[in-house]
């Protein structure tokens, strides 16, 4: 499409379709809004008043109070060009606003969509009980919460720790009921725990 098309588009009108692309994916209004407040600097109010006014495309971004200072960590392909290489910078300003929203829509957390710090992720806790795994001298914990929806995937690395002792490994999913990371001998034997008893865990992504 040509860049002026775009331009001359009603805000209003592709905001509608940003917002029906994530929520068909099981994502929020309110996210979508995240989104693009992030991006743009406007409050709420804000950008219900773009959107009252029926501005185009071109004046919604031209009117935006800041492009967030981050916004050129958004890298990626949207149409098959890679954002980042985008000379255009009101264009490159719209494709990053297009990549956040198929991050959303693809179901990453909102640490994931956005540029954020590894060290700003957030930590999940909870105490469980350590499992023997069959017959081996290995065990394991389960995660007691919805590891797809939480990570927006099925297997995923971690920083751990257990009973304060760090550890860095995978949340998987290995024929059992629910997903699970496994807890080595030398880390047992230095919180002193073995199978059936319960230990304190903390996982962050990576």
């Amino acid at each position: 499409m040509d860049n002026e098309k775009v331009y001359s588009m009603k805000f209003s009108k592709v905001y509608s379709c940003l917002v029906n692309k994530v929520v068909r994916k099981g994502r929020t209004k309110a996210e979508a809004d995240k989104v693009i407040c992030w991006l743009t600097g406007y409050d709420e109010s804000g950008l219900q008043m773009q959107l009252d006014r029926d501005v185009d495309y071109r004046t919604f971004f031209e009117q935006a109070p800041h492009i967030n200072d981050r916004a050129e960590e958004i890298t990626g392909t949207v149409c098959g060009i890679r954002v980042e290489t985008i000379a255009d910078p009101l264009m490159r300003h719209i494709r990053q606003l297009d990549k956040l929203i198929d991050d959303l829509a693809k179901g990453k957390p909102m640490y994931r969509v956005l540029p954020t710090d590894p060290a700003d992720y957030p930590v999940y806790e909870f105490d469980a009980v350590l499992i023997q795994n069959g017959d081996m001298n290995a065990g394991y914990v389960e995660i007691p919460f919805d590891v797809q929806k939480t990570f927006g995937k099925g297997r995923v690395a971690v920083h751990a720790t257990f009973d304060d002792v760090p550890y860095d490994g995978q949340i998987v999913r290995m024929g059992t009921p629910c997903h699970i990371i496994g807890v080595r001998k030398d880390i047992r034997e230095k919180i002193g725990k073995d199978f059936g008893d319960t230990i304190h865990v903390t996982v962050r992504e990576k």
